[in-house]
Parts: structure tokens; sequence; C-alpha cells
């Protein structure tokens, strides 16, 4: 089984856009929203920002309590994007449960959506009018292509149907005129939906869910569902259970993760750039 590096290929997106940087007149800045203490959400913050700095972006964090109202903290969103210094906005996922995560993401202009998580900024990419892609999108179109993978002629399992990950990947697997199935929750046994895919993606965010029962001989995994267990960082693909199944995996950490930190990173800069 052949480990998909996304860790190395990120480096050296990194590397490039870091030049981008260098030359531009305004630099632009990263506002991240954060609701409530979480060290899950704290982790991938700073793995954001440390990523954004390394290459000259600055980043303003606004933290907020976990209790905020839901006008207050939509209120706050429309100051912070108002800010022409701000030059893209990301709100942290998860939200508290007492929020309307649909209606706070949407207090994000478009213009400013680097996550492509507002409602206008979904219905621009599924109509084909959106110049960027959302990170996890751009970042398994990244490493098919860096491992020259195509999807023309494979059958395509998506394990999840989440607004990160599932909905977005569905969304651009339809454009791409693949042949792909989505496995939501309450499916049944879901091998017999996984089972004869050529390429799996799984986006559940439950660990070790994805075994060698679920995956064909000679599979491509991708994984980009992320927990944690005892402090640390965990897949949702059993990277044991599969190692004699799978053909390719792409892995967590260091497979899909660091990639989509760079294509939010990507979509910064173009965003930055028109406005």
């Amino acid at each position: 089984m052949l480990i998909m590096d996304g860790k190395s290929i990120a480096r050296r997106m990194l590397a490039e856009m870091k030049k981008s940087v260098d030359a531009m007149v305004r630099r632009p800045r990263l506002a991240i929203v954060s609701v409530g203490a979480n060290p899950v959400i704290e982790r991938f913050v700073a793995q954001k920002k440390r990523a954004a700095e390394e290459i000259g972006i600055a980043v303003r964090i606004y933290t907020f309590e976990k209790e905020i109202l839901e006008d207050k903290l939509y209120r706050s969103i429309a100051r912070i994007q108002s800010d022409k210094t701000n030059t893209g906005v990301i709100i942290q996922l998860p939200l508290p449960r007492h929020l309307d995560t649909q209606r706070i993401l949407d207090a994000v202009d478009p213009a400013k959506d680097i996550d492509l998580l507002s409602s206008r900024a979904i219905g621009a990419f599924a109509s084909g009018q959106s110049a960027i892609l959302p990170p996890v999108v751009g970042a398994i179109r990244t490493i098919l292509a860096a491992y020259r993978i195509k999807l023309k002629g494979k059958k395509i399992a998506v394990l999840g149907a989440g607004r990160l990950v599932g909905m977005p990947l569905a969304l651009w697997l339809q454009t791409q005129g693949a042949t792909f199935s989505v496995i939501q929750k309450g499916a049944g046994d879901i091998a017999r939906h996984t089972k004869d895919a050529d390429i799996l993606i799984s986006g559940v965010g439950k660990p070790g869910i994805v075994t060698a029962r679920l995956v064909k001989k000679g599979a491509i995994l991708l994984d980009a569902g992320t927990s944690e267990i005892r402090g640390k960082i965990a897949g949702d693909i059993d990277t044991e259970s599969v190692r004699g199944s799978a053909a390719y995996l792409a892995p967590v950490p260091g497979g899909i993760g660091p990639l989509t930190v760079c294509m939010v990173l990507k979509n910064l800069l173009m965003l930055s750039e028109k406005q």
C-alpha cells in the first residue's frame, strides 16, 4: 500500500504561495472566528495560523464565549468582515448546538468566504460561477493529480454527507461527470455501498470506521475525517486493517489535512486580489 504524502505536496505549495504573498502590494489578512473552548478546534485554528504566518499572511483570531447569543455573534461577524484589513473570514466549525450554524455561516460575504460555506458561495460553486473551490475539494483534486489518478472510469464512494466534506465533494464530482454514491448515516450495511468502489473517500469523523471489510482489493482510500482519541488526531480509516487491501492511502494525519489548509490560504490569496 502506497501512503500518499500530502504534507510534502503542501510544503511545496506553501513555498510557491509565499512568493506570491511577497510580491503583493496589499498583504491579505485571515480572520478566524472561534466560539467556545475546544482543544480540537484550537488545534485546527493553530494549524491554519501557523501555515498562514509561515508565508507572510497575518492572522487575527476572534474568540467568543460558548454561550454567546446567535444575534450577537451574527452582528459581530458583520463587523469583522466590514474591516477591510480582513480579506478572508473563516467560521471555525463545529459551533455550539444552540446556534443555527447555516445562519451564522451565511453572515460571511461570499467575497471573503474562503471556506465556501455560506449559502450564496455554495450556490455559486454548484452553478460553476465560483472562482475558488471548497478547500477539501481542492485538496483531493490536488492529491489525485499528484499521484496521476484519474476519476474517469472509476466508481467512487463518499462516506458522509456533511457540509465540510461530503456535500462539496458530491457537487464537485457531479461537475466532473464521475460515477459516485454518497453514503449517509442510516444506510445500513456500509459494505454494500463501498465494497465495489475504486476510490473511497471518508469524511465521517468516526475513528477507525473504515476497515478492510469495507474495502475493495486495490482501492484508493482518501481519509478526510478527523476526530480526537486521547489527545491525538485520528482518521476514519484503520490504516493497519486496510494495509493488505488498499493500493493507495491518504492517511490522517499527513494526507488530505495539510492540503486542505493550503487550499484555504490559496482561496484567501485569490479572493484578496479581487478586493
